[in-house]
């Protein structure tokens, strides 16, 4: 396979700003909005390519952020939450792409012309004065993306592909107790747990590089004095989950592969302060 090399420079020069409102109607709450626009640099596709048209630096990511939201703590309930709902505008996208400007498709950063993100998000913790020591955490996203028109072996892909990444519907919880053993010394106990929905690993919405919804269960128990010492057991992926976190289709060429998430893992950890 013939190599390429290039020899070329980028130089950007970008603004970020803010612009936000905090109102608080009594002490217990937070209510909030902002627009922002941010800038993702460009820079050049690292991996292998065949000719050096592949080599071209990608553009600048330019994203506009407007936000919303509510915070509120209620102290002698034990109990916080936070809900927003955002819209994101993207110009310049960058993401991955298949190009066969060099006869061999490859996958390399490039640019999309635009995309939108709008959602919703809700959390919650609840610490209960009945039990001290336990927290009780959950959380909930929702999302909902759309990239323009690119560019792709296939010719132009029309407006309507997901992003990458980016389930609809995520969710999070967690249970923790904390024990005080007396003579310095604590133990905890954790549980939690992740949902994600289906979702896409490639702009061009692949279903063969695809991964279905599922989820992540995670569990840690350990023994700590303090902040100078702790010794724990801990199991990730308990239930033995298999997902793929990415993967390259270029099968008419022999070439695909997908890459899955670690399976189930146990381990003890020991760490100690010298401070």
């Amino acid at each position: 396979i013939p190599l390429a090399v290039v020899d070329a420079t980028i130089d950007d020069t970008n603004w970020s700003w803010k612009i936000g409102l905090n109102w608080k109607p009594d002490p217990t709450l937070l209510v909030y909005g902002s627009v922002s626009q941010g800038v993702k640099s460009g820079g050049f596709f690292s991996g292998v390519a065949t000719n050096s048209g592949q080599l071209q630096p990608y553009g600048p990511e330019t994203l506009i952020a407007y936000e919303a939201g509510v915070k509120q703590r209620l102290s002698s309930a034990g109990l916080s939450w936070s809900g927003s709902v955002f819209y994101y505008d993207y110009s310049d996208v960058q993401t991955f792409i298949r190009d066969t400007s060099g006869g061999l498709p490859i996958q390399r950063l490039g640019n999309v012309e635009e995309a939108t993100i709008y959602g919703a998000d809700l959390d919650a913790m609840w610490s209960p004065a009945a039990l001290p020591g336990l927290d009780l955490t959950v959380g909930l996203g929702l999302l909902h993306t759309e990239l323009g028109e690119f560019a792709s072996s296939s010719g132009v892909t029309p407006k309507g592909n997901k992003l990458p990444d980016a389930p609809e519907v995520s969710f999070n919880l967690s249970a923790a107790y904390t024990a005080d053993l007396g003579e310095n010394l604590q133990a905890k106990v954790q549980v939690d747990g992740r949902y994600a929905d289906d979702m896409f690993k490639d702009a061009l919405n692949d279903p063969l590089i695809a991964t279905q919804s599922y989820w992540l269960w995670n569990a840690r128990a350990s023994l700590f004095s303090g902040s100078d010492w702790e010794v724990a057991v801990w199991g990730k992926n308990l239930a033995d989950e298999r997902y793929v976190t990415q993967g390259v289709n270029n099968l008419p060429l022999g070439v695909g592969f997908r890459v899955y998430g670690a399976p189930r893992t146990w381990g003890v950890s020991f760490s100690k302060s010298f401070q």
